[in-house]
């Protein structure tokens, strides 16, 4: 599954993956966001202890996905998905 930002065109490709812990475990830091995935808003939960990896839950399913801070700011967060 493929995730597009609607203004710039870029595309972030999203696995299938379990649901993540969050936990605080070997110091974790997690966030919340949230942006808008074909007309509606989604929580998109952020893991910035290595890097940025964010989870999103789709129609059930859990998704991993690496996408910049700025990306969502920038944009204000439209996306779609194809």
């Amino acid at each position: 599954m493929k995730l597009i930002n609607e203004k710039t065109g870029e595309t972030y490709r999203m696995t299938k993956t379990k649901r993540p812990k969050m936990s605080q475990h070997r110091g974790r830091t997690w966030d919340r966001d949230s942006i808008i995935i074909n007309g509606e808003s989604q929580d998109v939960w952020r893991d910035f202890t290595w890097g940025s990896c964010n989870y999103i839950n789709l129609d059930g399913g859990w998704y991993r996905f690496s996408i910049d801070a700025t990306d969502f700011a920038g944009v204000g967060g439209t996306f779609t998905l194809s």
